[in-house]
């Protein structure tokens, strides 16, 4: 049976805060046997060095797991979306995002290396499937990030595709993002395996089984014609498989919704290829809302539902 991992940003691990407390009382209770933890870049964390990442990290009494960035701070190799302005709230220009992704991945490399374990990243965006300068920009940003070690690893996530900006607003609020759709490279079996292939043996795919469905809900809507070959959730979900791919995975939930959204588990029946799929794996990463009042419920739920 899988390890279920609960998250946390490196944030709140600094701060000791009740989200740390949360995920401690989590773990306590055997609900969780690790974390993955989210390492924005260290302007989210002002005053803490290198000298004091063993000490840091130490609090934290499970496994762990890295999240180095995302594009909800500011990280995209495809200097495309940046979901919340992040690079202008920190004084950084668009001209400037080279150097935030680099900055940002550095010191998760510290942490990742400190706490001698591996980790994923989202590969990045561009403003369409043959945006081929975003795509370079990816293979050129990822190639440059170095092997933390012979014990871990650097994996790369497939992210729902069509990002529309209408149907995001429909579901998390107003952007102020200058374009009407972005496309996510690696969310597709055959982008993914396009990247890991320029990128060689060393990069493989992480699979998030709940950006998979959104996938299917997409390739079932928006007539495009990348998308159009996996609205079945059996072939896709097979597809990924058969890439290379890490023992650890992500679910946050099923939705109707076209974007990302973490949804309640409770009330979900996962279909059996998603649920055996899923099974497959070492590790199952949870991403969902961690609130004091559902975790448990939810938690529980999972590992009822979808775990053998």
């Amino acid at each position: 049976m899988p390890k279920v991992f609960g998250g946390l940003w490196f944030e709140s691990l600094v701060a000791q805060d009740e989200h740390f407390e949360l995920q401690c009382e989590l773990l306590a209770e055997g609900l969780i046997q690790g974390i993955q933890m989210r390492v924005a870049h260290p302007r989210f964390t002002p005053g803490i060095t290198t000298e004091m990442l063993l000490d840091i990290l130490k609090r934290w009494p499970g496994e762990l797991f890295i999240h180095f960035g995302a594009e909800n701070v500011g990280v995209d190799f495809g200097q495309t979306l940046d979901e919340k302005d992040t690079l202008q709230r920190h004084g950084y220009a668009k001209t400037d995002w080279e150097r935030w992704n680099e900055e940002t991945i550095a010191w998760g490399r510290k942490v990742a290396w400190v706490a001698g374990v591996g980790g994923v990243v989202h590969p990045g965006y561009g403003f369409g499937v043959e945006d081929g300068q975003a795509l370079a920009n990816i293979v050129g940003a990822l190639y440059k990030i170095k092997p933390l070690g012979v014990i871990a690893f650097v994996a790369l996530e497939n992210v729902p595709p069509a990002i529309s900006k209408y149907q995001y607003e429909q579901v998390h609020g107003k952007t102020n993002w200058p374009y009407d759709w972005v496309w996510g490279f690696g969310g597709l079996p055959e982008g993914m395996k396009e990247i890991i292939l320029a990128l060689g043996p060393r990069f493989q795919c992480l699979i998030d089984f709940s950006h998979i469905w959104v996938t299917v809900n997409q390739a079932r809507v928006f007539e495009i014609s990348k998308l159009a070959a996996w609205g079945d959730l059996e072939k896709i979900v097979g597809a990924y498989l058969e890439l290379s791919h890490v023992p650890v995975c992500h679910f946050s939930g099923l939705t109707s919704h076209l974007v990302d959204v973490h949804e309640p588990l409770v009330g979900s029946t996962p279909p059996a290829c998603l649920r055996d799929a899923l099974n497959t794996h070492e590790v199952v990463c949870l991403e969902i809302p961690f609130n004091a009042q559902t975790a448990r419920q939810e938690i529980a739920w999972f590992r009822d539902r979808y775990l053998r």
